[in-house]
């Protein structure tokens, strides 16, 4: 395994993979592999056929492959616990066929996500003046939120360093006892992570949250995913006029505590 200290020399291991029939599950640019190579935590496994790319965190790591058509995976043993996460629509039989090749090598299915898709357009309300955008100071309890409210293996949370980057480029809001974290998306922004202390939910706190992301983009288009096995989160995106897109994914975990 090799640690990548430079994005020249990454740029030039995805080169060789970009080819006819490639499957892959990496949707990353070179903004997102940036803060991992600054922060030592990126890694690589060449294999014949394809390539393994890992995003180590402190208990376990993220991986991202390209199979090359006709290719089979390598004997992949982690060491540590690995997360995996295969997004497909009905169509991508190619990848759904490489998600049975990670199954067969260990990888046990965790749950679902769908992604839901929200067209430009105002929403129901208006953020109160409590909702900001969050500042550097907050950042330790921005940290505490989303470590709260999402499993630290499966919750997307991102390191500390590029998280802080996202506060300072403005793309956190804050309110008294919740967050709402987004993102520049292809065709707008996605919202990331939506979070309230559990004491706190049922008082309007998501809601004015929302209404503040819509503000603070526009009423521009959004894109969201949401697991599959909650029916409130499903249930207040749909309200706020989300829809299904076809697009789903499976996450797996295989390793030590995998």
């Amino acid at each position: 395994m090799e640690q990548i200290q430079s994005y020249d020399r990454l740029a030039s291991l995805l080169a060789a993979q970009l080819r006819p029939g490639v499957v892959t599950n990496a949707v990353l640019g070179r903004g997102d592999y940036l803060p991992e190579i600054e922060a030592g935590a990126l890694f690589v496994e060449p294999f014949p056929g394809g390539l393994l790319i890992f995003r180590r965190r402190k208990a376990h790591q993220l991986l991202n492959f390209y199979l090359q058509r006709g290719a089979c995976l390598p004997d992949f043993r982690p060491r540590r616990t690995t997360v995996l996460e295969i997004a497909t629509r009905a169509r991508d039989t190619a990848l759904q066929a490489a998600a049975a090749q990670w199954v067969a090598a260990g990888f046990r299915p965790l749950f679902s996500r769908q992604r839901m898709t929200r067209p430009a357009g105002p929403g129901p309300g208006v953020a109160p003046p409590a909702v900001h955008v969050a500042t550097l100071a907050e950042l330790p309890e921005i940290c505490r939120l989303l470590d709260s409210c999402f499993d630290p293996l499966t919750g997307c949370i991102p390191p500390q360093a590029a998280l802080a980057a996202q506060v300072e480029a403005g793309w956190v809001l804050t309110a008294p006892g919740g967050l709402l974290h987004m993102a520049k998306s292809p065709a707008g922004t996605e919202l990331r992570h939506l979070a309230v202390d559990k004491p706190l939910r049922r008082r309007g706190i998501a809601q004015a949250l929302f209404d503040a992301y819509l503000a603070k983009t526009d009423n521009g288009a959004s894109r969201v995913w949401v697991r599959q096995d909650n029916p409130p989160a499903l249930g207040f995106y749909a309200k706020n006029g989300y829809v299904c897109d076809g697009w789903t994914s499976l996450v797996y975990a295989a390793g030590k505590d995998g």
